[in-house]
């Protein structure tokens, strides 16, 4: 269970944040739905470890979620940013592990991304014809719905605009995937285009 209690967060004498408490159960999809400067993404920040909140909580499954962006994806927070943040120049299984290679002393384990990048695919229902070719040959949709999946697949995340870059039939994966497979997971965007399978 994700839970987040009294968040509070301010930039100087802009309140963006004042006391927002909300949990979501396993299996749960929460949409945060608003205008411009809400504060969804702010929230989402606060929770994913990106910023800082003044004050106020964030738990996983009872537990305090660490200071960082590093301890919050050890604790299962991920979040997909609106930006999609993708290495263009390099292949769709490094994009999925950004941050957490695999590796040994013999450098990177390319092999076990690319079958571990295969089952996070397959999981997903989504098919990407050539692991190795470059992010900007494919669309970036693909690589950020998994990216995700590579940390801690059992636990919470958050997808700062729900409508990025994926299209509708990445939208019902993500959707799905979190449903089936995640302690609980939220949806931060101004629209949405479609319903929940």
């Amino acid at each position: 269970m994700l839970v987040v209690d009294g968040l509070s967060k301010s930039y100087g004498a802009i309140s963006a944040l004042s006391d927002v408490s909300v949990s979501v159960e396993a299996g749960e999809v929460l949409a945060l739905v608003g205008e411009n400067g809400a504060g969804k993404s702010t929230l989402v920040r606060c929770m994913a470890r990106a910023e800082t909140q003044d004050s106020g909580s964030v738990r996983v499954d009872g537990v305090e979620v660490g200071r960082t962006p590093r301890a919050a994806i050890e604790q299962g927070i991920s979040v997909v940013w609106q930006d999609l943040a993708l290495c263009e120049n390099l292949d769709v299984a490094a994009n999925l592990f950004l941050g957490r290679e695999i590796a040994s002393g013999m450098g990177l384990q390319r092999s076990a991304m690319h079958s571990a990048a295969l089952r996070v695919f397959a999981d997903l229902g989504v098919e990407v014809p050539d692991l190795s070719r470059p992010i900007h040959a494919l669309s970036g949709g693909a690589a950020t719905a998994g990216r995700h999946r590579t940390r801690n697949p059992r636990t919470a995340q958050g997808v700062d605009s729900g409508r990025a870059d994926r299209g509708a039939r990445g939208n019902r994966e993500c959707n799905r995937t979190r449903r089936d497979s995640c302690v609980a997971g939220s949806w931060r965007g101004h629209h949405f285009g479609f319903a929940p399978d």
